[in-house]
């Protein structure tokens, strides 16, 4: 989680300051968000009376170490049963309520997982796929 100026690019003003957030293996994007949401106050809070005073120390970002991803389209939630299953698994986690969910479609029907479902199931989920797929 970091904390930076803005400035002119996307996300690349200097820091402010850095946490790590623990990412657990069944975290979605929503509880993730609570997380940093529950942070967000008390790193600002620590932060105020240097941000009144104008007198935040910052270091520049290490721009070889920046990844960007595209701007996201609807086609970017469509499940390739193809994939590991690791991977669908966390593009359903990522696409969780109140984000549009991940999909695929079965007999020209759109399905839309968007509740978090156990690595177990989605690979249960995946065989049955690829099994109809054949």
């Amino acid at each position: 989680m970091t904390l930076h100026k803005v400035n002119l690019g996307i996300d690349s003003g200097p820091i402010v300051y850095q946490k790590e957030i623990k990412i657990n293996f069944e975290d979605t994007a929503v509880t993730l968000k609570n997380k940093m949401d529950s942070k967000v106050l008390e790193i600002l809070e620590s932060f105020l009376p240097d941000i009144v005073s104008n007198a935040i120390k910052t270091k520049d970002q290490d721009e070889t170490l920046s990844t960007y991803f595209h701007k996201r389209y609807p086609s970017d939630g469509k499940i390739d049963w193809n994939k590991p299953a690791l991977d669908i698994y966390n593009l359903i986690r990522a696409l969780v309520t109140p984000w549009p969910g991940a999909y695929y479609i079965k007999d020209n029907k759109k399905y839309v997982i968007n509740s978090f479902m156990k690595l177990e199931d989605v690979e249960k989920m995946q065989k049955e796929m690829n099994y109809l797929q054949s």
